[in-house]
């Protein structure tokens, strides 16, 4: 049986295989040892078993999605040939989701309290905020230059009109060509928003369909709310928006849930504030270089709250 590596699977997964190299992996399927495979597969139930395994692998690969899985043509011994092939998807698809294969060539990540500075390799900054990832996919800079983010960055964009930058968050798309401009896009926040610095830049809801966007200029902000798919443009103050670059935290006019998440990310901590009364809150404050007690004081002084710290969780009550 021909020696099948890691490297050779994902060319044929992506279908850059040579003829060559494709007739190896379906030799190596061939000589799969056909007592290990149960002999009750006809060809109909084959070939909607492999298609039904190449679909699910594509909904993880993005490359699949442009190739039809496979063809052959069934010798005599079809019947266990089939079954070792679905065995195949089947294994290919346990490697996948175990992290076997990746569509990231880099990755970036900060825990509570952490900012990170990255360089890309096309010459864009990125700042990184506390509890964030940035993925770079493979093939960056080459055709595209694609980035995922689940958190909060600041983007300094490299100019280049023949690439344009694309930021996709878990509901926007962003996309520039040269300028800097902030994201947050936290998965569990209920609201996401793109601050724009300076220059020009478009951002999209969800579908990312073209005729759903909104064009930003400087100092304006998209508020994409994800409760009813609204992306409205808002003018935001740009120092509380951005503050979090200098370890400050801030927020003017914002409720307790924004408060709380906000602490959260940068302190490590869970914040329970099933106790407090239902109410609208509109809380300003800039807290920096202070400590957890620190905050929770000035919380509590402003707006007659009380606290107990219990290890990693803090409790809010009146």
């Amino acid at each position: 049986m021909p020696i099948i590596d890691r490297a050779l699977l994902e060319k044929y997964m992506k279908g850059e295989c040579t003829p060559e190299e494709e007739a190896l992996i379906l030799r190596w399927i061939d000589e799969a040892d056909p007592d290990e495979y149960p002999v009750q597969h006809g060809e109909r139930k084959y070939r909607n078993k492999v298609r039904k395994g190449w679909t699910q692998l594509s909904l993880h690969i993005d490359e699949l999605e442009t190739y039809a899985p496979p063809e052959r043509i069934l010798e005599k011994k079809w019947i266990w040939t089939v079954a070792a092939t679905v065995a195949v998807l089947a294994g290919l698809s346990v490697w996948l989701f175990m992290g076997g294969y990746s569509l990231y060539e880099l990755k970036y990540q900060t825990s509570y309290g952490e900012i990170k500075r990255i360089n890309l390799p096309d010459g864009t900054a990125v700042t990184l905020n506390s509890e964030s990832v940035l993925e770079v996919k493979k093939g960056f800079n080459k055709k595209n230059r694609t980035v995922y983010l689940n958190g909060e960055a600041f983007f300094d964009v490299k100019h280049d009109a023949a690439k344009p930058f694309e930021v996709r968050t878990e509901q926007l798309l962003v996309k520039v060509l040269g300028t800097s401009f902030n994201v947050s896009a936290f998965h569990n926040d209920p609201v996401s928003n793109v601050l724009l610095k300076n220059g020009k830049i478009m951002v999209l809801g969800i579908k990312y369909r073209e005729k759903e966007n909104v064009i930003l200029s400087p100092g304006e902000s998209a508020i994409y709310k994800k409760e009813n798919a609204d992306l409205e443009v808002k003018q935001l103050n740009p120092k509380i928006q951005l503050a979090w670059q200098q370890r400050i935290i801030a927020f003017q006019d914002a409720n307790m849930e924004e408060v709380v998440h906000q602490i959260e990310r940068y302190f490590g901590v869970k914040i329970d504030i099933s106790r407090l009364p239902e109410r609208r809150w509109q809380l300003t404050g800039e807290y920096k270089d202070q400590p957890l007690e620190g905050v929770l004081e000035s919380l509590s002084f402003s707006y007659g709250l009380k606290y107990k710290i219990e290890g990693e969780k803090v409790v809010l009550y009146k």
